[in-house]
């Protein structure tokens, strides 16, 4: 009879064996905010406009056709042209990236805000689990204790038999 108390002892003290903040590490779920990526629309960088694509077409007047009037004239016309074009475009890619990196800058700020946001819930959250898995600890303990102290009663009644 006193084995199977003894069995029965060693049984229930299993779990007091073991520390609460591994058992607690070892339920709580692992969660994580999700990493900061842009979405498909603002990924893509817009390219540059660069000088070159607007006048690499275009060729100064060499040998003879340099001499026929006009058309150094046309020529410095076409290049203005060219070099306006360019201006133009510069300001519209200018005025994109300024746009994007402030659409970026938006996304970025919303993103740690619901960030900080769902890691203080988290924080809430583990302390609440905690001061939970503590209390059930502490039910634990004293269930032992008063486990032990019927186990002790039993022993003495058996001595006393």
């Amino acid at each position: 009879m006193l084995e199977k108390w003894n069995e029965i002892e060693r049984i229930l003290q299993r779990p007091y064996l073991v520390d609460p903040d591994f058992i607690y590490q070892k339920l709580k779920k692992d969660e994580s905010y999700p990493v900061f990526t842009l979405p498909s629309n603002l990924a893509e960088i817009p390219k540059k406009p660069e000088i070159g694509s607007f006048t690499n077409h275009l060729q100064a007047p060499k040998g003879i056709k340099k001499m026929v009037p006009g058309a150094q004239k046309a020529f410095e016309a076409k290049l203005e042209d060219a070099n306006r074009q360019f201006s133009i475009a510069f300001t519209k890619y200018a005025k994109l990236m300024e746009e994007r990196e402030r659409k970026i800058a938006i996304l970025l700020k919303k993103y740690e805000d619901e960030k900080i946001k769902k890691n203080s819930e988290l924080t809430i959250d583990q302390s609440l689990k905690n001061d939970s898995l503590n209390m059930n600890c502490q039910r634990l303990r004293l269930s032992h204790l008063l486990w032990n102290i019927d186990i002790s009663k039993l022993e003495m009644r058996l001595l006393i038999s």
